[in-house]
């Protein structure tokens, strides 16, 4: 925090990644995914809450987290069978 200037501890990228796979499997039960993948964009802290969202697309899921301000922090995307 002192050497990046952080407002606190940032937040684990691949559980944030979990959290979103965590939300397409509850929005699409008996869904089966054929692939998956996500990318960081920017750091998600442990001081303030985050939103996880998500919308069909062509061929499968996205998914996106944002932090409070509404700034992209993760985007995913998961083709489903």
């Amino acid at each position: 925090m002192e050497i990046e200037g952080y407002p606190g501890l940032v937040f684990h990228g691949p559980l944030t990644a979990t959290l979103l796979f965590d939300l397409l499997l509850e929005q699409n039960p008996g869904c089966w995914v054929s692939s998956y993948q996500f990318r960081a964009v920017s750091p998600l802290f442990d001081t303030a809450a985050f939103t996880l969202m998500g919308k069909r697309a062509n061929s499968g899921i996205e998914l996106w987290a944002v932090n409070p301000a509404g700034r992209l922090a993760m985007t995913a995307q998961a083709e489903l069978l």
